[in-house]
């Protein structure tokens, strides 16, 4: 005859599946905003979840040989120390002592009407955790993107923030403009200590039953 599981343990091993901490799920691939559009203080970017908290910024396409330019970004503008920053209006609820990611790709190098090149540096934070790049523009410089991510864990629960980035100009920026595109943040799911609990006792009665059966 086969051994079967113990219901207790059989429980158990689902409560770890499903129990945890709630997962947060958020991305942006900015196909489904407004094209060739400049946005400036207070104005939300059509088409995304973001919004510009002061400076402007423009929306892109990347591959001009794509007939519906369907692939498209943001472009954050940069001037001599100054720039422009922007926030998602969804706000989180982050739990401390859980992993997080947030991810984003960007442009390395982006098009400027001045030869160039112009410095700058683009910072991704939520929290106050950030994690900082750095770029130029220049005339007929090429898209170059690079994925990004920014792994932390809080140490203390924090409530209803945005994901913020924000991009400055060095101070031989003419003009400049940090691409960015296909933000993502989200965390997994990890076993509260009750789960782990419930888990060892249900593997604790699955060997007693079994010693039982053996004797």
């Amino acid at each position: 005859m086969k051994p079967t599981l113990p219901r207790p343990a059989i429980l158990a091993a689902a409560l770890l599946m499903t129990t945890g901490v709630a997962q947060a799920s958020y991305g942006e691939d900015f196909n489904g905003i407004s094209l060739n559009a400049s946005y400036l203080s207070a104005e939300t970017i059509t088409g995304s979840d973001l919004g510009v908290i002061y400076g402007g910024a423009f929306t892109r396409f990347k591959d001009p040989f794509d007939p519906l330019l369907a692939d498209r970004y943001i472009g954050l503008t940069v001037s001599p120390d100054a720039g422009t920053a922007i926030e998602s209006s969804t706000l989180f609820n982050l739990d401390a002592g859980v992993q997080y990611k947030l991810s984003f790709d960007f442009s390395k190098y982006s098009g400027a009407p001045g030869n160039g090149p112009f410095n700058w540096n683009l910072t991704a934070s939520i929290a106050g955790y950030t994690t900082t790049v750095d770029g130029f523009s220049q005339s007929g410089a090429p898209l170059e993107w690079h994925k990004v991510d920014l792994y932390f864990t809080p140490d203390a629960d924090h409530l209803m923030v945005p994901i913020v980035f924000a991009a400055v100009g060095m101070a031989n920026a003419v003009y400049g403009e940090a691409p960015i595109d296909n933000v993502s943040f989200s965390t997994a799911p990890v076993p509260e200590p009750g789960s782990w609990a419930m888990l060892l006792a249900g593997l604790g009665l699955v060997g007693f039953v079994a010693r039982r059966r053996q004797a």
